[in-house]
Order: C-alpha cells, then structure tokens, then sequence
C-alpha cells in the first residue's frame, strides 16, 4: 500500500512566478519601446513640415 500526501509543498511555484514575471515584463517593455517609435516617427514628420 502507498500514501499520498496532498499537502505536499510546491518547490517551484516562486521559480515559475519570477519566469513568468520576467516575460510579462519583456511583453510589456517591447509593446512600450514599439509605441515611442511610432510617436517619434510621427514627431519627425511633423517636424519635417514647414510652418505654414
């Protein structure tokens, strides 16, 4: 006969949880880095125009 024991502790959650921080936050600074292109090639095109 073999017992099982249900409480048995997660060793890895911390691990997965600081893994899966980490591609959070490449996501999100990627998706930032991408919208200050767009806005600075719209700040150089305005730039590119004249004042009239």
């Amino acid at each position: 006969m073999s017992v099982q024991s249900t409480n048995a502790p997660i060793y890895f959650g911390g691990f997965t949880a600081a893994i899966s921080s980490f591609f959070v936050n490449m996501i999100e600074n990627s998706a930032m880095a991408r919208s200050a292109e767009v806005r600075s090639e719209q700040i150089a095109a305005l730039n590119a125009k004249s004042d009239e």
